[in-house]
């Protein structure tokens, strides 16, 4: 899924990332929709990652400030055994989709890292990573959430309604913005963009995932405000809204103007 990592590329640049590449596999499609982006093409077979690629993707992760992993990765051996391999990378890591496939049902496998790690499940990811059934995640968001970060010494974002951001400490926060527009496929593929920016930037994990999932749930409600509303919004609109986004979190508390009787 080509579009996945076109939309996280795009949502780093959007997010603050002075430079973002896109490594993808040849054989691939074509299509370069987004000109900002620069792609890097490692070897792939029928459009698909394999161990092949691995020394071209280990040398951009090494000249990288951070590395996000599976946003339309695949989840085929080898493709899983390239995650696992990253894992290694002394670099800030952010996983999402196939990246988290591909740990299976071990978190501990990120335990070991010594740089900053994030990780975005749903609800589904986010069982089977831990072994339980989506609905006694969904039923327990915020302990599932907890007990993920501590067994991996990961920062977890378990995106949903009322999304949470869970620190290895125990530490846990809920982010207050963003709607049911969001229900749509592609909108965490911008998500992973937009925390690996800050990560970039040299931030903390949770400081990171906090202020990126802040910064995504605001451009959607301002997508909202706007014309978009929530039925029709695609993943895509939040790329208009993020700059504003950044401009509103800038500002700082807006006062509301209060009309007095005379």
């Amino acid at each position: 899924m080509e579009g996945a990592a076109h939309l996280a590329a795009f949502a780093a640049l959007r997010g603050g990332a002075g430079l973002v590449h896109c490594a993808l596999p040849d054989g691939g499609g074509a299509q370069k929709p987004y000109a900002e982006v620069i792609t890097v093409t490692v070897p792939g077979e029928d459009g698909q990652f394999g161990m092949a690629a691995r020394p071209a993707l280990f040398e951009q992760a090494d000249a990288s400030r951070a590395v996000a992993v599976g946003p339309g990765l695949g989840r085929g051996d080898e493709a899983q055994l390239l995650v696992r391999g990253l894992l290694g990378i002394d670099r800030p890591l952010l996983l999402d989709a196939d990246g988290l496939y591909a740990l299976g049902d071990k978190p501990e496998l990120l335990a070991e890292r010594t740089s900053p790690t994030v990780i975005t499940p749903h609800e589904g990811e986010l069982g089977r990573l831990i072994g339980r059934p989506a609905a006694e995640v969904a039923a327990q968001r915020l302990e599932c959430a907890r007990s993920a970060a501590s067994r991996g010494n990961a920062t977890v974002v378990l995106k949903g309604e009322a999304t949470i951001v869970a620190d290895p400490s125990g530490t846990a926060y809920v982010v207050p913005t963003g709607n049911p527009g969001l229900a749509t496929p592609g909108t965490g593929d911008v998500l992973s963009g937009v925390i690996v920016a800050q990560l970039a930037k040299g931030l903390a994990a949770t400081d990171a995932a906090c202020l990126g999932a802040y910064l995504h749930g605001l451009a959607a409600d301002l997508a909202a405000e706007d014309a978009v509303g929530t039925e029709a919004m695609v993943a895509s609109d939040l790329f208009h809204y993020l700059p504003a986004a950044v401009e509103r979190l800038k500002a700082g508390p807006q006062e509301e103007s209060h009309e007095h009787d005379h």
